[in-house]
């Protein structure tokens, strides 16, 4: 089982990170991919890679835990930061037919709590241009999260395939908290364990 979270600063993406190590310690395979990423090369090099390692999963596998993933952020940060996707659409539509068909169940877990939660940057000053590129950053992945919907539902429609391994989930710290996502994890790992047994 792979579990991909992403989301922009402030939405409870690191929390609740930290929640589920602290919960599945021994069980969690967490990976951080690097960046910002200086060249497409750099990323490519590392997303391959990636990419095969949830080709090959076994479930009797740990759950890999990926704490954002390029092939999700980068064509909504890319776009913001560089002016320009490091992805091609082509590059990004197969790796989604690899998470789409992978041999054990993709979670993917947008966390997106009101945009006025995001916003809330509490005391903290923040650099000129900080809200207006968050609202912006807020916008993409809007687009992305409905684009995304819209592929996985074309795709799992009869008759050209039954089942996605790729499931999205939304999740809202302000208004849920994280003891679904703990379910949802804590049943593969039961079913690994007694797999093993």
């Amino acid at each position: 089982m792979t579990v991909i979270i992403c989301g922009m600063d402030n939405t409870g993406k690191t929390t609740l990170i930290e929640q589920l190590k602290e919960k599945f310690p021994e069980d969690l395979e967490v990976i951080k991919p690097p960046g910002p990423w200086p060249s497409k090369e750099v990323m490519m090099n590392w997303l391959e890679p990636s990419l095969q390692s949830i080709r090959d999963a076994k479930s009797q596998d740990k759950v890999f835990l990926f704490d954002r993933y390029p092939l999700i952020s980068e064509p909504i940060y890319g776009p913001e930061i560089r002016g320009v996707s490091l992805l091609t659409p082509e590059e990004e539509s197969e790796g989604l037919e690899v998470l789409m068909n992978a041999p054990q169940q993709v979670i993917l877990i947008f966390c997106r709590p009101p945009r006025e939660a995001i916003l809330n940057f509490g005391e903290r000053e923040q650099m000129e241009g900080v809200i207006e590129r968050s609202n912006s950053l807020i916008d993409r992945y809007e687009e992305s999260l409905k684009s995304l919907c819209n592929r996985i539902y074309f795709f799992t429609s009869p008759p050209k395939s039954p089942n996605s391994s790729l499931i999205l989930y939304l999740y809202d710290w302000t208004a849920d908290g994280p003891e679904w996502v703990f379910s949802l994890v804590k049943n593969h790992i039961d079913q690994v364990r007694e797999g093993k047994q």
